[in-house]
């Protein structure tokens, strides 16, 4: 008997991608969907506050105004933050939506948005007919978009809930 050596070679090769995959299946989703008409109802929102509040200086003026600005800020930059992650990272779109994070999240958003919304609301109402600006059509609209976010935070909370105990 011969004895023969064998020599056994592993070669690793490492590649790295640098393209950015978009998870746009999100956007077919109804959480993707409510998201996406959150950040962009929201943005609205703190466009027309801050546009027509600017003239009464915003944070001195009547504090509904405030109420609202900061409301719309706070739920617009995270609503797109999730909406972000969702769309760049499968993971994160798979993983978040089960969390009791995102279903607290959305009950927190509807109660503060609603809240805000009708507080803005009353306070434009309220305002003398004589004496309204040409900023109240402005406020109302704000207001008004405010509560249809509300309630697309409501369904957001539905449909969070729904995959919080599927999942």
């Amino acid at each position: 008997m011969m004895s023969h050596s064998v020599t056994v070679t592993r070669t690793t090769t490492t590649t790295s991608a640098t393209a950015i995959i978009l998870n746009t299946g999100i956007l077919r989703t109804p959480s993707g969907l409510l998201k996406f008409f959150e950040t962009i109802i929201g943005a609205v929102c703190l466009g027309l506050i801050a546009y027509y509040s600017v003239h009464s200086n915003i944070f001195s003026g009547d504090p509904e105004h405030t109420l609202f600005f900061i409301v719309t800020f706070a739920f617009l930059v995270t609503t797109f933050l999730l909406l972000l992650s969702a769309l760049l990272s499968l993971m994160a779109a798979t993983i978040l939506p089960k969390t009791l994070f995102e279903f607290l999240y959305h009950i927190f958003a509807f109660i503060f948005y609603i809240s805000a919304s009708l507080a803005l609301l009353i306070t434009v109402s309220n305002t003398n007919k004589y004496y309204r600006t040409r900023y109240y059509e402005g406020k109302m609209a704000a207001a008004v978009l405010g509560l249809v976010n509300s309630v697309l935070y409501l369904l957001s909370a539905f449909f969070s809930f729904r995959t919080y105990r599927m999942g």
